[in-house]
């Protein structure tokens, strides 16, 4: 009597415990039912990933897109293994090697889980947390960059608009032997017109001067407050334009001394003939300036890159190198 009534509430006095009992029979009894369930399900996942909420875009696959398909993939295998439980053996052992891949699944599903919320979720809030420090250092290395390559395309104009340049360079003043052909053609004593109207001595050894003691006083301010923040190879190319350059440090120094009463007994005419030559040579060895200037720019415009991605900061400041004509920007 009791198990009438409980089968006559289940099937007929409550439609929803009666539209459950016929799901459960046909997801379970039905072969064809189980694949279109675990299809449908499957399908619905990939739906919701391609269209995608930004949460779920930002923190799950931006850079754990292997580890969230591996984790979709586990998912699906669990899923299958539910569904297909009643389905005949494909092969002698089918049910073991199905349970046995089952196991890895459920366990890496819970290894994910683990790694996104204590491992992911902390350092992207800690990442997310300095991109504005992250974006004020792209901007200051930027600038160090681009008034190094500025000043040289100011030598590169003068030279070339005045019919002095006696070497082919295309346009391309970041090589080392079009840039020592410059250098050689710049004579100290001779009129800049890149200088402020305030200073009275316009000469481009003054030029020069000037902007070598800018940018190896904003270099070394770098390396003294940014040593930490910056990469290793970036921040021994800041250290290397700024202490040891060829063409920016050493020069500076011997205009200096040859200033400080000491005589100029070499008769420098020229910015050429300040750049330092290798012991016991002629040879004139700037390629370690030029490729360190190549490296400062393709890492600013990958920060550039990366932070103009970011929609949670209005990062209006920051700006990329990408030619010589917006070297001003």
């Amino acid at each position: 009597m009791a198990d009438g009534q409980g089968r006559a509430l289940g099937s007929g006095s409550n439609p929803w415990c009666s539209a459950f009992l016929h799901f459960k029979f046909l997801l379970f009894k039905a072969p064809v039912a189980r694949w279109v369930f675990s299809f449908a399900v499957f399908w619905s996942m990939i739906k919701k990933i391609r269209k995608g909420r930004e949460w779920y875009m930002k923190i799950f696959l931006q850079k754990t897109k292997l580890l969230t398909a591996i984790c979709i993939i586990s998912i699906f295998v669990s899923i299958s293994k539910v569904v297909t439980a009643e389905l005949p053996e494909w092969f002698n052992g089918a049910e073991e090697w199905f349970q046995f891949i089952d196991n890895l699944s459920m366990a890496y599903i819970a290894s994910y889980l683990f790694y996104i919320v204590q491992v992911y979720i902390p350092e992207k809030k800690k990442e997310d947390s300095l991109i504005p420090r992250r974006a004020a250092l792209q901007r200051e290395v930027q600038l160090f960059t681009i008034w190094i390559v500025n000043m040289w395309e100011n030598f590169y104009k003068y030279v070339g608009e005045n019919g002095i340049l006696k070497y082919e360079m295309n346009g391309n003043i970041l090589n080392s032997q079009a840039l020592l052909k410059i250098y050689d053609d710049i004579e100290l004593s001779k009129e800049c017109h890149c200088i402020a109207e305030s200073i009275p001595d316009k000469s481009w050894e003054s030029y020069f001067k000037t902007e070598c003691d800018r940018i190896i006083e904003f270099g070394n301010r770098i390396i003294e407050y940014r040593a930490s923040e910056l990469p290793p190879d970036i921040f021994y190319a800041v250290f290397y334009l700024t202490s040891e350059s060829g063409t920016i440090s050493m020069p500076n120094q011997l205009l200096k001394i040859f200033h400080s009463g000491i005589p100029n007994e070499y008769n420098v005419i020229t910015l050429g003939q300040l750049i330092p030559k290798q012991a016991g040579s002629d040879i004139r060895d700037i390629n370690m300036d030029v490729e360190s200037i190549k490296k400062l720019i393709v890492w600013v415009n990958q920060e550039y890159k990366f932070l103009q991605k970011q929609k949670k900061y209005s990062l209006s400041n920051i700006c990329k190198i990408t030619s010589f004509a917006d070297l001003n920007k």
